[in-house]
């Protein structure tokens, strides 16, 4: 009896599980305080969020990140062939979810570089690089 018990205790599917359980965790923090509005946005973030909803990014974050991370972190201790690919599809969908954002960010980037400047130092250097070539 105490050997099975033993034989389950592997240390890398111990850190698999706390990983995917925090991970969770947050993702589902994040996606309450996006649909509660207790994380507040600003309003140019609020407009790169599809049809402009917190709402409905808290619910695909809660889906997207926090049901798979939930399903490996629950499931990863059994003894079953499908814990790899089950961790393969979460850790997949984890990465999607980074790249989306990276493109949002990216997407904006683009945005203020070719937006005219509020700061004081890059107007006054545009205007020097602006005197000087004309």
């Amino acid at each position: 009896m105490i050997s099975m018990y033993l034989r389950r205790l592997d240390p890398r599917r111990s850190v698999l599980r706390l990983l995917a359980g925090l991970m969770a965790t947050w993702a589902f923090a994040g996606a309450f305080g996006l649909i509660t509005g207790a994380v507040p946005l600003r309003p140019v973030i609020v407009e790169k969020i599809p049809w402009h909803s917190p709402i409905l990014a808290g619910v695909a974050l809660a889906l997207w990140v926090g049901l798979p991370m939930t399903v490996v972190a629950l499931t990863v201790n059994d003894d079953a062939a499908h814990n790899a690919q089950t961790t393969m599809v979460a850790a997949a969908a984890l990465i999607g979810w980074v790249l989306l954002q990276l493109g949002a960010v990216q997407r904006d980037q683009g945005i203020r570089t070719a937006a005219p400047s509020n700061r004081p130092s890059e107007r006054s250097s545009n205007a020097r690089s602006a005197r000087s070539s004309g």
